[in-house]
């Protein structure tokens, strides 16, 4: 039930005038009897046990009814659960909506969008304009009602509501909908009508992301079976596979855009600052490459205490002798779990602090921006454990054994000089590096930590969401608890009441952002990518989890995340170009890791007192993995081209206007013969007569 009845009743604030029934309904009424709210708002209204309310709210309700009657909205107002709150569910007058929908064409035009009649836009660019009325400053045409301010607790879109209500009961009569192709496609224009166009291209990706490693996992499995681990045929298949995964989720995107007529649809994105504060873009980059060191330097720090971590870790664990190593051992771990963190709270205030700087034209550019910053530290704190195993340890720190002797004597002369330093006991010879620590290392985050990540992303914020929703805890955190429970049910009529039901507790789910399902679909690409040799079956159990991934995001987007407000974007990026960066630093490290480990008989790496674990020469190692990144980089960077070219509207309209120009050129070289022949033959004359003359 979306639909609101309009209560004849006189909606009466307190401390607002009194107004009879005849003029009460200047807010509400419009041609319809019944109101099907596009926007939900709630708005705080304090009051205590008798009944007084908050003067400094009613003036914030003031303030919101003024603003919503004046750009043309129709207001019903509900009770919340918590009777601290009230429920403004808005909708734009049709009058109002056919103004903004000229308008936004008007805008499209400008850049050659197709435009879309009014009858015929979907339900998530409705919702869309609506927003940028309601939310954009009143110098701007909006009503500048924001989170935050004005007593407003939250805001949430609602006309897609029961659209979505219906696509969850129907979804779970879809279960083979992963293999099932029509299915898979009536999900993303489902998405693309009533979220719009962002997570249908999210959604897009994920179907072509898990579809190319289930093929990677079913290669793994055979590798897996005939070669074991750090095999070098698997190698190039993993590579293989993830540069035509790479290449299906590009060409798939260009397709959308062109289907979608996406091409500048950023370039309509409203501008967050004023037109004459609006920067070049050249001198936008030229900002962003300044942060460069900044970057550098975080990036740096970061590495170096991970890296310490890494050593204290083997010291305890494969050096020291002493008491309550069993314990001592976890020392690591905590302070990697604590300088993590912090280290990218850190960089990341920086970076949001800099973005005052780079002075982004839309707030789409600046988020773009900073995730491009983030993505860094992102990937450093998940691979860099690994790449110092394979790339430090295994190769190098064999040669700890010569120095046994000295680590001991320092530390004993630590005990006599220092009378706090206790007697540290440690191995004296015959130190060997833990063959097993990267096989270890690669199934911790192939599976352990894909099953925490899961749990964190997906059940913990359910399971918070209902803690901080208990009046107690809420109160803990800054809300005000209600006065008295109400019941919604008898104040409620009975036709909305379901639907009023669904909205309320919209309010009370977790929020989230596709970027967080991007970065974990890219993180795991970036496993696969550079450590895939490790464990042939790792691609596997990545596409079980991508499986897994792919429909609870589907549940999260239509039921169990709070509801988002649809936006307008181009593209994926910078998500697809996060995975080329990866794809070809992994066709590095994924050749190297398979020269250095692998052998004819899929044996486990060796570790040896007196030599490196790496098999292979390095000369033979280092030259072959260049290789294998030229060549990928190569072939990417060409067949991108080749996709341009087919998908691309701008490179078809180019070669288009170019034969069209060739065909009016040679119209000009088309000279007819019209040159009379009494003409002709007298020009013979002059000439004959003209070389007489020279030869008298």
């Amino acid at each position: 039930m979306s639909e609101l009845k309009q209560r004849n009743v006189p909606v009466h604030i307190p401390g607002t005038p009194k107004v009879d029934e005849k003029s009460s309904t200047n807010i509400q009424q419009e041609d319809s009897s019944k109101l099907s709210p596009d926007f939900a708002i709630k708005v705080l209204y304090n009051q205590d046990k008798n009944g007084d309310i908050d003067l400094e709210c009613v003036t914030h309700v003031k303030i919101i009814l003024k603003l919503l009657q004046k750009h043309d909205f129709i207001v019903e107002i509900r009770p919340d659960t918590n009777d601290q709150f009230l429920l403004f569910l808005i909708k734009l007058k049709s009058e109002a909506f056919t103004t903004l929908v000229n308008l936004a064409n008007e805008t499209d035009s400008i850049f050659g969008i197709k435009t879309t009649p009014e009858d015929k836009i979907s339900c998530a660019e409705r919702l869309r304009l609506i927003n940028l009325k309601l939310s954009l400053p009143p110098q701007k045409g909006g009503c500048g009602i924001k989170i935050g301010e004005n007593g407003v607790k939250d805001i949430i879109c609602v006309g897609n509501a029961s659209a979505l209500a219906d696509e969850w009961k129907s979804n779970w009569a879809s279960l083979g909908k992963i293999v099932r192709k029509s299915v898979r496609q009536s999900d993303v224009a489902f998405l693309k009508e009533n979220l719009g166009v962002f997570f249908a291209l999210h959604y897009k990706f994920a179907q072509a992301y898990t579809s190319s490693i289930g093929c990677l996992g079913l290669f793994g499995i055979i590798c897996w079976w005939f070669f074991g681990n750090f095999s070098v045929i698997y190698a190039l298949g993993n590579l293989f596979v993830g540069f035509t995964t790479y290449l299906c989720i590009y060409a798939s995107e260009k397709k959308c855009i062109r289907d979608w007529s996406l091409e500048n649809i950023e370039k309509t994105q409203v501008l967050r600052v004023d037109k004459d504060h609006i920067d070049p873009d050249w001198k936008i980059l030229f900002k962003k490459l300044l942060f460069v060191p900044v970057t550098l330097s975080g990036a740096t720090l970061l590495f170096a205490a991970q890296f310490f971590c890494f050593l204290l870790e083997i010291f305890i664990r494969q050096i020291y002798e002493g008491p309550f190593q069993q314990f001592l051992v976890f020392i690591p771990t905590i302070l990697l779990a604590v300088a993590v963190p912090v280290g990218t709270a850190i960089y990341t205030i920086l970076a949001k602090k800099y973005l005052a700087f780079e002075n982004n034209s839309t707030v789409e550019n600046e988020n773009k921006s900073l995730v491009s910053k983030l993505f860094t530290f992102n990937c450093l704190a998940s691979y860099s454990a690994m790449l110092i195993t394979a790339f430090i340890y295994l190769p190098l720190f064999y040669m700890v054994n010569p120095y046994l002797q000295t680590i001991e004597a320092v530390l004993t002369n630590a005990n006599s000089v220092y009378y706090y330093v206790p007697f540290i006991k440690t191995k004296k010879t015959d130190y060997l590096v833990d063959n097993n620590r990267l096989s270890a290392q690669m199934f911790y985050f192939m599976v352990t930590n894909q099953i925490v990540a899961f749990i964190v992303e997906h059940i913990l914020p359910q399971i918070l969401a209902i803690i901080f929703n208990i009046p107690k805890v809420g109160a803990l955190l800054g809300t005000p608890a209600s006065v008295k429970k109400i019941d919604l049910k008898s104040i409620d009529d009975a036709e909305e009441h379901e639907f009023l039901e669904n909205i309320r507790a919209a309010f009370l789910k977790p929020s989230f952002t596709l970027d967080e399902e991007y970065r974990a679909y890219i993180i795991q690409y970036g496993f696969l990518m550079l450590f895939g040799p490790i464990w042939s079956l790792g691609a596997f159990i990545s596409f079980l989890f991508a499986v897994l991934q792919q429909e609870t995001d589907y549940l999260k987007f239509i039921k169990l995340g709070k509801p988002l407000t649809p936006s307008r974007v181009g593209s994926s990026q910078p998500w697809v170009a996060f995975m080329k960066v990866l794809l070809v630093i992994g066709s590095f490290t994924s050749i190297a890791i398979a020269l250095m480990f692998g052998n004819d008989y899929g044996e486990p790496i060796s570790s040896y007192t007196y030599k490196s674990s790496v098999s292979r020469a390095w000369f033979m190692i280092f030259p072959f993995s260049v290789l294998a990144t030229a060549v990928v980089y190569l072939s990417v960077t060409s067949i991108e081209k080749v996709i341009d070219g087919v998908y691309d509207k701008s490179q078809i309209d180019m070669m288009n206007k170019e034969k069209k120009a060739s065909e009016m050129l040679a119209t000009l070289t088309e000279k007819k013969n019209i040159v009379a022949h009494d003409e002709y033959e007298s020009d013979l004359k002059k000439i004959e007569e003209l070389i007489s003359v020279m030869r008298s």
